[in-house]
């Protein structure tokens, strides 16, 4: 960049001044104007779950940046488990290195465009031992610089502070990131009435579930969500307490995903789904018995297992539910 060439030159003669005083624009160069962001995909994750972080940069100046290098940092992590490197949405194949490489978590773009988005989105196995996950994104136009502050070995963009993942040790939680499957504690009793787990996740996606409205370990969308004087039916009809489900942002699937809710007492007739929809309101509908054949082709539906006292709920939402 300019400003490397012009410390160069003031090293090599005291003339150089005389050069430069003729050259202003070498002295004055300006460092690109680029946008960084980065987020936790999973706020809190469980035992045994990997978590994930989203990170981007988008350049907000008339040239391009004809290389762009990334460098993720991370805390409280062992493995690389996932990555996708993308400009605008579109992969950008082998931009990253692969699942299994060392942290932290290297990158190389070339030929960013005035306006282009560039995003890299990773997932890390937590160290066993770590309370939280932490991560920091750090872009640069020719790698990391000497540090500080200082650019003369590129121009560097960052956010002001990691992005944090913290360890949950509730029972009544669970959250991951691209896992198949998360369950909470699903040993059921009179002190743990009821337990849930989620299936056939889509893949890439954070997800959460919280069988207890008790638990504060996830942030819920407002009490209303939950009030029994809102809902379609009496509360005294419904068993067990609610369970709130998070798949991906609280977006809708293509595809059904399962929940099932483990009761310690109580035979669910009927589920009430609440959510919330894209205008910010709260809807609810009443979830009936699948069919017997194919049952995830009703859904959302559920079936019953009185042998487990399991409830299998086949759906493509989110939301909070109770049988």
């Amino acid at each position: 960049m300019h400003r490397a060439r012009v410390s160069r030159i003031t090293a090599i003669a005291g003339t150089a001044a005389l050069v430069l005083g003729l050259l202003p624009g070498l002295a004055s160069a300006a460092i690109p104007t680029a946008v960084p962001a980065q987020a936790a995909l999973v706020a809190a994750y469980s035992v045994g779950n990997d978590t994930g972080f989203t990170g981007s940069l988008t350049n907000t100046d008339t040239s391009t940046l004809s290389r762009l290098h990334l460098q993720v940092q991370t805390t409280g992590a062992t493995a690389l488990s996932y990555v996708r490197a993308s400009i605008n949405n579109a992969v950008v194949a082998s931009a990253c290195e692969g699942v299994g490489s060392p942290l932290p978590v290297d990158c190389l773009f070339r030929n960013v465009r005035p306006g282009d988005e560039v995003r890299v989105v990773i997932g890390v196995t937590p160290d066993p031992g770590a309370a939280e996950v932490r991560a920091r994104y750090i872009w640069s136009t020719t790698g990391l610089g000497s540090g500080g502050g200082d650019n003369s070995h590129g121009d560097t963009w960052q956010t002001t502070s990691d992005s944090v993942s913290v360890l949950s040790s509730s029972p009544d939680y669970a959250g991951g990131f691209n896992e198949s499957s998360i369950q909470t504690a699903l040993a059921v009793s009179s002190s743990n009435p009821q337990a849930a787990r989620l299936s056939n996740l889509p893949s890439a996606v954070p997800a959460w579930v919280r069988d207890s409205i008790e638990d504060v370990t996830a942030p819920d969308p407002g009490e209303d969500l939950f009030d029994c004087d809102e809902l379609l039916v009496n509360c005294d009809q419904l068993v067990g307490d609610w369970v709130e489900v998070n798949v991906g942002d609280g977006q809708t699937f293509d595809s059904v995903f399962v929940i099932e809710i483990v009761y310690y007492q109580g035979n669910p007739r009927f589920f009430i789904h609440r959510y919330v929809d894209g205008d910010g309101n709260i809807v609810q509908e009443t979830v009936e018995p699948c069919p017997r054949r194919n049952p995830a082709s009703g859904a959302p539906c559920f079936t019953w297992k009185a042998s487990t006292s399991t409830a299998t709920i086949y759906t493509y939402f989110n939301g909070g539910w109770r049988g």
